[in-house]
């Protein structure tokens, strides 16, 4: 069984859509791409592949006193790294799956010896949220997002950094367009957790492996829409 990061946290999400999605092959509604966002992530890509090269110190590493570089592997091992439908795959320990995630870019801890994972995200906001204390749902993502790419490399055989981070890059919507947008940069950091990783994903694979359609789950509105129909019929 292949497992990727998406059908991992879709599983944590409920249960009962995963399987119906992999297993019943009825599609849930698809989220929209903000195509701005894959924009800004393909040049920030483009941007740190350049320091990578040098192996110096990206600016923003100076800024918030990180003594790092972007971690330089063969370019084609950091594009598959990369891609939706390559990622970082490893065997879980406690399954036969493999399981696979898409990071966008592994930076190296000069000081630790380790590699650190991070993801970009772009917004444009009066003040920026503090991701590590939030619990917002989407959120919470986010975190686990970093976790499973961590746990990858780590299965891997790679020393990954217990800190990891998000490169939050926020549009200013002072002054004029002039065809470009501003973004004031910052770094935020989160503590990984990788130990609940394994137990989930032996849950998934028997929720997948059996017979009956899980249970409705009654903070997902994917269920309470579809139990508001089965009621109304």
């Amino acid at each position: 069984m292949k497992i990727s990061r998406t059908t991992w946290e879709k599983f944590i999400n409920c249960p009962r859509h995963l399987y119906l999605e992999k297993i019943k092959k009825i599609p849930l509604v698809r989220s929209p791409v903000f195509t701005i966002n894959l924009a800004v992530d393909t040049l920030l890509k483009n941007e740190f592949d350049i320091y990578r090269k040098k192996q110096e110190p990206h600016p923003v590493f100076k800024k918030y006193n990180l003594n790092y570089v972007p971690y330089k592997t063969e370019e084609a091992k950091l594009k598959k790294w990369r891609h939706n439908f390559t990622g970082i795959k490893a065997i879980s320990k406690k399954t036969k799956a493999e399981i696979s995630g898409a990071v966008d870019d592994v930076w190296y801890d000069i000081d630790k010896k380790k590699l650190v994972v991070l993801d970009y995200k772009a917004t444009a906001k009066k003040m920026l949220d503090n991701i590590e204390k939030s619990t917002i749902s989407y959120h919470m993502t986010w975190k686990r997002q970093l976790d499973f790419y961590a746990y990858l490399l780590e299965l891997n055989g790679y020393e990954v950094s217990d800190t990891a981070h998000w490169l939050y890059c926020n549009g200013v919507k002072e002054g004029l367009f002039n065809n470009q947008v501003r973004f004031e940069v910052e770094i935020q950091n989160h503590s990984v957790k990788t130990d609940y990783i394994e137990d989930q994903i032996v849950d998934l694979v028997k929720c997948l492996e059996g017979s009956t359609v899980p249970d409705f789950k009654y903070d997902c509105e994917h269920c309470i829409r579809d139990k508001k129909i089965l009621d109304i019929n």
